[in-house]
């Protein structure tokens, strides 16, 4: 075959176009491995676009060994030499740190260049860099501009973006009308952010009449692929078969699709409750030294499958209530000073329990110098945002 002889032969683009036919199967029976080898051939020869395959291939460990040092490397090399891929993929790596250390305001630069190319996915991630301040002043009504111009170059996911912006009236005038036909045009692409949101619309009967059966569905098709945007139906299809919404009853599904979403995907929310099935035995032997560990993992990091970013006060809750009780390590030993920092932690972001927790701490001075005053303030928040069981607390302390 002529792409064959010519990549043999030294040809850098015959080389690279050799390793995408070997990768997809297509004239060749398909070969990772071959098609790690070909890119790499190729990229030697400074094919731009080589290199940030062979990013892709260390990255994602297809047909090589997984290396995420080795793939900022060579999404360097290519973006460096201009090409709009290799732009984007140094930037989601800044961004999220895969293999090197996060950097908001590079990842922004990158994501700029590229978007420059009229990249559709990295006209996407630059509008999230101004939704949330990334690398960048904070400006929604940019980020709307922006998840147009890529949803209108065919990005699904800008194309759900978009939706949440005409849902929450972020930076255009509140449309859920518009809102759901986005959803739905993503999720017909096959999009799991998507096919996710679709499901939340019918689960709580926002635009469409409720139909958790069919939120169930929507939810189950999202789940199923392979990508970071269905953490959310995981976790959400979890809580179905938690309680049987929608589906029948299986607590041992539940913790499956749980331990999928927090451990394999990492997600603040699918970690907590995947602790809850720990500490309550949901679908599993109870382990309280596995719960504290998803517990402080999901209480220290931010949501990345959202556009609002924020910790997990719940599980920062979680997390000083097992310090207070002294099961949060092997001693047995309570720590007030910890179990104080997180219920404040939790607190800080108006959690109506932990906002009580830390009333109890200042009303018996643990943790903190005692102050009644302080603690009548917290209890009287507490039951603003609905935790009737602090009404008995300040009830106690007058």
């Amino acid at each position: 075959m002529a792409i064959k002889e010519a990549a043999e032969n030294g040809d850098p683009n015959a080389e690279f176009q050799l390793g995408v036919l070997y990768q997809h199967g297509a004239t060749f029976k398909q070969d990772h491995e071959l098609a790690f080898f070909w890119f790499s051939r190729s990229a030697k020869s400074g094919n731009a676009v080589a290199q940030n395959s062979v990013g892709n291939c260390f990255e994602s460990g297809v047909g090589v060994e997984k290396d995420e040092k080795k793939a900022i490397a060579f999404y360097l090399k290519s973006a460096k030499s201009g090409n709009g891929l290799g732009q984007q993929n140094t930037g989601h790596c800044y961004c999220f740190g895969v293999g090197v250390e996060k950097g908001t305001k590079k990842a922004f630069e990158f994501f700029t260049l590229s978007a420059e190319q009229n990249i559709a996915e990295a006209i996407n991630h630059l509008a999230v860099c101004y939704y949330r301040g990334r690398g960048v002043e904070s400006n929604e009504e940019k980020s709307y501009e922006l998840f147009k111009k890529s949803s209108d170059l065919g990005c699904p996911e800008a194309q759900s973006n978009l939706a949440r912006c005409f849902e929450n009236g972020s930076g255009v005038k509140k449309d859920i009308a518009k809102a759901y036909e986005l959803y739905q045009g993503s999720a017909d692409k096959g999009h799991a952010f998507g096919q996710y949101h679709i499901g939340r619309l019918f689960a709580n009967g926002i635009y469409v009449k409720k139909d958790e059966k069919i939120a169930a569905m929507w939810y189950e098709k999202s789940s199923l692929q392979e990508a970071h945007f269905s953490r959310a139906a995981q976790n959400a299809l979890g809580k179905f078969y938690e309680t049987g919404t929608g589906v029948k009853k299986d607590l041992k599904e539940a913790f499956r699709l749980y331990y999928q979403c927090g451990i394999n995907g990492n997600r603040d929310f699918g970690l907590f409750n995947l602790g809850r099935c720990y500490e309550e035995g949901i679908g599993t032997e109870v382990d309280l030294s596995k719960a504290i560990n998803c517990f402080e993992k999901a209480a220290k990091q931010g949501n990345r499958g959202s556009i609002a970013e924020k910790k997990h006060p719940w599980a920062q809750q979680k997390v000083g209530e097992f310090y207070e009780k002294g099961i949060a390590n092997d001693s047995g030993n309570k720590d007030s000073e910890i179990a104080f920092n997180w219920y404040q932690a939790s607190a800080h972001q108006n959690n109506e329990v932990g906002l009580n927790s830390l009333a109890s701490c200042y009303e018996r001075g643990f943790g903190v110098d005692r102050d009644v005053k302080m603690a009548r303030e917290l209890y009287e928040r507490a039951v603003e945002l609905g935790f009737v069981s602090a009404r008995e607390k300040l009830t106690n302390l007058d």
